[in-house]
């Protein structure tokens, strides 16, 4: 209320734990300008300062952090003019007057949170992961050991990958495995795939690892190659084939059994040996097991449910052709174009493509996962997550 004073006591736990933070840094920058002669470099540790702040106030003190080298040598000569001015010696004082002592700090923050380690730049972030290695016997958990790896590292287009990380607020850095999906129907259905697969394979997925679920497209996932080849985590790519025909109307779009390419940036730069990579090249390359890259990362990309058969060209279409009878299509033999260009035509609606995916996921009716995604996520399973730990410098 207005013209209403509370006691310090009665502010939150975060509000005083920030100015206690602020308040010791401010002693530390006294310290050491006191201290002579002065050292070249003085290093602050701060450990895990999110403590007890929300994640609005994370960001806004690690925002400003940095701005604290400038800030609090002015603080301090405006503090001294005015206890000089107080004593009545404003005339034997001319510290306002001059030029502030810089602080030559540099902050290294240990953090478990993403708001606070989404605000750096790859440039600064060391990255402690953990580590163990399998004993031959038995497949038991070896000596564990932690690799820090230097995100300064990350090539491409590191300017998205900051803006995506910041904007969405993604948890990347602090998850046992990732998974990148297409677009909002694939984040809809895949947590739902996976409970259902998780519930059939007692034993192959462990409840306390976290896995992170990051939206990002087709269009842009393979900007975050370079960034999770650095990480180690495990992750699922799950994307659509999108082939298209250059002889075919409406921008190219075509059925993966007219044998066309892959628009897919995704699928592309998965493959950069080869220019223009067929569907049919795609689908041999996917026949037995989901691509595979550095040994942490999967594509899963759309293939037949069965050798030789039918495949859809986006999840919509793979998931009429896993489960034919839920909308009307032949399941004894057919030929694989025409089951292809009904299951697209019997998904082709009005409604949205997060509607379709609801539609399935909350109703009544039980239904299969695509194989592309039922492959991928099984070999998400299989992987050993490992706790992580990001330092931002």
């Amino acid at each position: 209320m207005a013209g209403v004073r509370f006691p310090e006591s009665y502010s939150g736990l975060g509000t005083r734990n920030l100015v206690m933070i602020l308040l010791r840094l401010f002693t530390c920058y006294r310290d050491h300008t006191a201290t002579s002669p002065e050292s070249g470099i003085h290093l602050v540790f701060l450990e895990e300062p999110e403590a007890h702040l929300h994640p609005q106030m994370q960001e806004a003190f690690i925002h400003r952090l940095t701005y604290s080298v400038e800030l609090f040598p002015r603080i301090d000569v405006q503090m001294r003019a005015n206890m000089a001015d107080q004593a009545g010696a404003v005339e034997e004082s001319n510290t306002a007057g001059g030029s502030s002592p810089r602080w030559n700090a540099q902050f290294v923050v240990t953090t478990h949170s993403a708001h606070v380690a989404n605000r750096g730049h790859f440039s600064d972030i060391r990255y402690f992961r953990k580590e163990e290695d399998i004993v031959e016997r038995g497949d038991e958990p070896g000596p564990a050991r932690t690799v820090i790896k230097d995100l300064s590292q990350v090539t491409g287009d590191q300017r998205f990958l900051r803006k995506y990380l910041t904007l969405t607020r993604a948890d990347l850095y602090f998850a046992d495995k990732a998974i990148l999906v297409e677009g909002a129907s694939e984040r809809v259905f895949v947590p739902a795939a996976d409970e259902k697969l998780a519930a059939r394979l007692p034993g192959e997925t462990s409840q306390h690892q976290y896995v992170t679920i990051m939206e990002v497209g087709g269009a842009h996932a393979h900007k975050f190659y370079p960034l999770l080849k650095v990480l180690g985590i495990p992750t699922l790519i799950v994307t659509d084939l999108d082939p298209v025909n250059n002889r075919k109307s409406k921008g190219g779009k075509c059925l993966a059994s007219e044998s066309g390419r892959t628009s897919n940036q995704s699928i592309r730069a998965w493959f950069p040996e080869t220019t223009d990579i067929t569907v049919a090249e795609l689908l041999q390359r996917a026949e037995t097991d989901p691509p595979i890259a550095d040994g942490s990362m999967c594509l899963a990309y759309q293939v037949p449910e069965e050798p030789g058969g039918p495949c859809g060209r986006t999840f919509e279409d793979a998931f009429a052709l896993a489960n034919r009878a839920l909308f009307g299509l032949p399941t004894s033999d057919a030929p694989a174009e025409e089951l292809e260009q009904r299951a697209r035509s019997s998904v082709e609606t009005s409604r949205s493509k997060v509607d379709f995916a609801l539609d399935h996921v909350l109703g009544d009716h039980d239904w299969q996962v695509p194989k592309y995604i039922r492959r991928g996520l099984e070999w998400l399973m299989a992987q050993d997550g490992t706790a992580t730990k990001a330092d931002v410098q």
